[in-house]
């Protein structure tokens, strides 16, 4: 099996370029993607495997069949700011009776359009096959490169009360949604102590539920993207308190559309010895897209709050965005023993600038089975990255200009 890449540049609806290029780089997403599928991969028993955020998720074939449809390896897609509905098998009760289960389009279980599909980026560094998602990737818009040190998201106000994180077991986070993709360096959050609560911990972390007022167990999953350690007994223990800034060994990208959590805890801190989150409270129904949370059972369960806030800014840098057109399948051909088909995606330049694209790839969903979730959420979907190829020499896409990256897997005997 070979497959080939095209990359077509056009401007006024003439071609001005063409390259043609072999893909050498099927990460090990496709290959986990063909595992769980064919393996018909349990719920009890999923698999582990890194999505596009850079979080492990379980992942499985549960429910697959002629009753339930899922989503995995689903490469189709509407344009990069829509969303595509992707089911997990996953049925729900209809409130009365747990024996009693719903077809399974009920529950919403959608990706951004640009989350699924070919993709593309500005990096050049050589990939390798456990590559999870592009190096730096160009979302989904209109805007141009935004500068390092730009603040993207915060929230502030007047603190009017607390959450404590003391030992293994008492934890608190806030969480976002961010509008625009960019490339996370820092974060700043006012934080205080009382007495020492010594080495604490802040996790950026990838979460698979939806903002609300609900409990939702997202345990296990919610190993992290990037951890930091920062001295708790350094903090301030009373008003103004500390204005803490933790910057991230390397820049992770913010994917847009996606829940993400900060959470902080203190193993080493006690009910007397234990860090401070200041927190701001918001009239209901609260922020659509920020809130805090606190867990006392290890980060089991948590209890999300739209009207709790606590305060905080993100920081980083932003590549130009390109406008991602919808992801199409077509043209498959074939004749015994050879077959092919392709894969094709339009990006748009409108950022008032050229962009230099370097990189390519695509993204596939995969989906977790759960037959009785809290509130009517069940199962979860998550993308992954299943091919990224290096484009060398780059090719500089014009503000007003068209980049199409068609890519046409081919089996020949």
């Amino acid at each position: 099996m070979k497959t080939l890449l095209t990359l077509d540049l056009v401007e006024g609806n003439k071609l001005i370029k063409s390259r043609q290029q072999l893909s050498r780089s099927w990460t090990r997403g496709l290959m986990q993607m063909l595992y769980v599928n064919h393996a018909k991969i349990l719920g009890s028993s999923a698999y582990a495997a890194i999505d596009i955020l850079g979080q492990t998720r379980n992942v499985d074939d549960q429910a697959q069949g002629d009753t339930f449809y899922k989503g995995n390896m689903l490469l189709t897609a509407p344009g990069g700011g829509a969303g595509i509905f992707v089911p997990s098998g996953s049925a729900i009760t209809d409130g009365y009776s747990s024996s009693v289960k719903y077809p399974n389009y009920n529950p919403l279980h959608y990706l951004a359009g640009q989350s699924i599909g070919v993709v593309v980026g500005v990096d050049p560094t050589a990939v390798t096959p456990a590559d999870f998602a592009l190096t730096q990737r160009l979302f989904h818009g209109r805007n141009a490169s935004a500068a390092p040190g730009t603040t993207f998201d915060n929230v502030s106000g007047v603190d009017t009360s607390s959450y404590s994180a003391y030992s293994a077991t008492n934890l608190f986070a806030l969480y976002f949604i961010p509008i625009r993709g960019f490339r996370l360096n820092s974060f700043t959050v006012l934080l205080g102590r009382s007495g020492s609560p010594g080495t604490c911990t802040a996790t950026l972390c990838g979460i698979a539920s939806v903002p609300g007022n609900v409990n939702t167990t997202i345990g296990p999953e919610l190993t992290g993207i990037v951890s930091v350690n920062f001295n708790g007994n350094t903090l301030a223990t009373s008003s103004p308190w500390t204005a803490l800034t933790i910057n991230l060994p390397n820049p992770v990208d913010i994917n847009p559309g996606t829940l993400y959590a900060i959470k902080f805890s203190a193993p080493s801190g006690s009910v007397s010895n234990y860090l401070i989150g200041r927190v701001l409270s918001l009239a209901s129904p609260g922020h659509t897209r920020y809130g805090a949370t606190s867990s006392s059972d290890s980060g089991n369960t948590w209890y999300l709050s739209p009207t709790t806030q606590l305060i905080w800014s993100l920081t980083g840098s932003a590549n130009p965005e390109v406008e991602y057109g919808a992801c199409e399948i077509f043209n498959l051909a074939v004749v015994n023993p050879n077959a092919a088909f392709s894969v094709r995606r339009l990006f748009t330049n409108n950022s008032g600038g050229s962009i230099n694209v370097a990189e390519c790839g695509m993204y596939m969903a995969g989906t977790k089975y759960v037959n009785a979730y809290n509130n009517g959420n069940q199962g979860q979907v998550y993308s992954f990255c299943v091919a990224h190829d290096v484009i060398s020499p780059a090719i500089a896409l014009g503000n007003g200009q068209v980049l199409q990256v068609t890519y046409t897997p081919q089996i020949t005997v």
